[in-house]
């Protein structure tokens, strides 16, 4: 009987010890909550790489002849002789852009548009264009009550990767850009917003949430390092899981998760 007891303590406390990190890693269910509500809206872009169609056209008559042909077929380059295809080859993406509209009800939304290519530098007037246009009639029309003259972009950097604790040994930081976004109007207000890639295996995927407010934390050290930058309001991390340098990301969906920035600069979950 004892050893019956024993065994059954023995799995409760292991189902216990389970739920328990499944609490704090996946939900982050120790970090603090904000007690503001905040909405946001995403979505994204991506590019293929055609730096190489005049090669692979050149290289297609050399092969088959001046009566062969090419052409883009969604995302593949194929060539054709006398109608048929004989060649074919995909396209790789290129590091894709997020854009979309963080709001935070009675005080102000904030649009942005950010990038794992730090030479992209968004033009306020366009993203507000391309915000519209692919958000209207999606999200409450109040989020979007906002023109290109209400924000600017201040400062984007990348900065240097945290430290992980425990999961150090299974992730790697790969590219990332953090932007701030300031508000023109008297709804003064400040948003960090970054971009950034982590290698690892799919388990990894569940600990979006902890692994954004790490981040979240370190944009804003960096970001107040920078000169003329105060405490910003809000951080938000849009975070994009692959599996090594060369995965494919024309169907990567960022895990978006935002924050607010309290005075001592800790990080508070809005859920």
């Amino acid at each position: 009987m004892k050893k019956v007891v024993g065994g059954v303590a023995a799995v409760v406390a292991t189902v216990a010890l389970a739920a328990l990190t499944h609490y704090a890693l996946v939900w982050d269910g120790f970090a603090p909550r904000s007690k503001q509500g905040g909405y946001y809206s995403i979505g994204r872009w991506s590019f293929f790489d055609l730096s190489h169609l005049d090669e692979w056209n050149k290289a297609a008559k050399e092969k088959y002849g001046p009566r062969s042909s090419t052409a883009i077929r969604g995302k593949n380059w194929e060539a054709y002789v006398e109608g048929k295809v004989v060649e074919t080859r995909a396209f790789s993406s290129k590091p894709a852009i997020a854009y979309g509209v963080f709001m935070v009800p009675q005080k102000a939304s904030y649009p942005f548009e950010v990038s794992i290519d730090p030479q992209h530098i968004p033009d306020p007037e366009f993203t507000t264009e391309n915000i519209k246009r692919y958000l209207v009639g999606k999200i409450p029309a109040q989020a979007l009550e906002f023109d290109a003259q209400d924000w600017r972009l201040a400062h984007c950097h990348s900065p240097e990767a945290p430290s992980f604790g425990i999961l150090n040994p299974a992730l790697r930081l790969g590219p990332l850009d953090v932007c701030l976004i300031r508000l023109k109007s008297e709804r003064s207000g400040t948003l960090v917003i970054g971009y950034a890639v982590v290698y690892g295996e799919l388990w990894t995927r569940p600990l979006s949430k902890r692994i954004c407010r790490i981040l979240a934390a370190s944009w804003v050290k960096s970001m107040m390092s920078r000169p003329g930058v105060n405490r910003p309001d809000f951080v938000g991390c849009l975070l994009a899981n692959r599996a090594n340098e060369t995965s494919d990301v024309s169907a990567e969906t960022p895990s978006p998760h935002f924050f607010e920035v309290r005075d001592d600069t800790s990080v508070a979950v809005l859920d």
